[in-house]
C-alpha cells in the first residue's frame, strides 16, 4: 500500500483528541494482513500496528502505558 493510498484512506478516520493530542486511527488491510492505524497529523507521524502487537498491548495497564510518554512529546506539538 502506498503512502497516498494510505493518506486516502486515513482521511475518513475516526479521530480522537484532547488538549494535547490529535489521533486518527483505524483499520488498513495491508500485503501482511489487517493492521490498525494510528495517525498524528500534528506530529505527522504514522504507525501501523499488527495484531500480536496489539495483543502484547492489552497485557499493560494504562499507567504503565502512560509512562511511555515523556514530557518531550507533549512538547513536540508546540
Amino acid at each position: 500500500m502506498s503512502d497516498d493510498e494510505l493518506d486516502l484512506q486515513v482521511a475518513g478516520f475516526p479521530t480522537v483528541t484532547n488538549e494535547f493530542a490529535i489521533v486518527s486511527f483505524g483499520k488498513v488491510q495491508t500485503g501482511n494482513g489487517e493492521r490498525l492505524v494510528l495517525d498524528s497529523p500534528t506530529k505527522q507521524r504514522r504507525v501501523l500496528l499488527d495484531p500480536v502487537v496489539l495483543d502484547a498491548l492489552t497485557g499493560f495497564s494504562p499507567e504503565e502505558l502512560s509512562h511511555l510518554v515523556t514530557s518531550r512529546d507533549l512538547a513536540d506539538d508546540a
